[in-house]
């Protein structure tokens, strides 16, 4: 069950939704953030050369809670993350991605709200979490650094577990190299017709009255294929039938004329519209 989400504007009363507090000996878990963490990285040239670079970077553990729980890694995987203002300052535009980015329609990247009264004072701004950028570093180096009291703050539940959702959303994706085109439709004219009959399988039922219908053919202009919708015309609640033929159309409605009549026999008053054409 999706239990929709309240709107609230107070900064600190979101953060008290969305963290809680760690002390040192607690256990890392998926979606815990970690300030100024010392990583040594190497990088080889085009020559062949290694170098070895001292850094200190924000992060935010992307392995999940259950594996860091029994003990099954050695190893976590991480991505970076950066205040909004300097993120920005790098990449301007998405200024106007952020709305986007909030509703999680640029999967490689995650928002993090802002707790101005955090003890931790890098916590204080909004954060953009860059989940392209994977970093694996041992299990080890995090427990050590835990030692020396770095800053780290954890997801409360379910916030963790809507993070955990981005997560899987962003390393779930699969690219086609040939896509199914797309079912863009564009409708063409319409034409009215006026039905006497309505298919009944291999056999019909007669109208006592004849019944207007609008046939809208729709036109798939990536393949070019046509597909029809026959509606009728000037009742409410409408009944439409749809197909790739004109005759597959009409079948279906048909099918939806009966699944009415069988409703307003049942006394669904709504589907009366259909007596002068049952009756004579």
């Amino acid at each position: 069950m999706t239990i929709p989400a309240t709107t609230v504007t107070d900064a600190d009363e979101v953060a008290a939704q969305w963290y809680s507090g760690v002390t040192p000996t607690s256990s890392l878990t998926q979606g815990d953030q970690i300030w100024d963490l010392e990583l040594l990285e190497a990088h080889t040239d085009a020559l062949g050369s290694m170098s070895v670079d001292r850094l200190r970077l924000d992060l935010i553990i992307l392995t999940q809670s259950c594996d860091l729980e029994h003990r099954k890694v050695d190893r976590l995987l991480t991505s970076p993350m950066y205040p909004l203002g300097d993120w920005l300052r790098i990449n301007p535009a998405d200024l106007f991605r952020l709305e986007d980015i909030r509703r999680g329609y640029d999967p490689s990247l995650y928002l993090l709200p802002g707790w101005p009264s955090a003890q931790i004072e890098a916590a204080h701004p909004d954060r953009i979490i860059d989940l392209s950028d994977l970093r694996v570093i041992p299990l080890v180096t995090v427990r050590t650094a835990m030692t020396t009291g770095v800053p780290r703050l954890a997801l409360s539940s379910p916030a963790r577990e809507h993070f955990s959702q981005a997560v899987a959303r962003t390393f779930m994706r699969v690219g086609l190299p040939i896509d199914i085109p797309s079912f863009d439709l564009k409708r063409q004219s319409e034409e009215e017709l006026s039905l006497t009959e309505v298919p009944l399988g291999e056999t019909s039922l007669p109208l006592a009255r004849p019944l207007r219908v609008g046939r809208r053919p729709y036109l798939r202009p990536g393949t070019g294929e046509t597909y029809w919708m026959v509606v009728t015309k000037g009742q409410s609640p409408a009944l439409m039938g749809a197909g790739l033929s004109v005759p597959d159309a009409i079948a279906s409605l048909g099918d939806q004329f009966m699944l009415a009549r069988e409703k307003l026999a049942a006394g669904d008053a709504a589907w009366s519209w259909l007596k002068p054409h049952l009756t004579r």
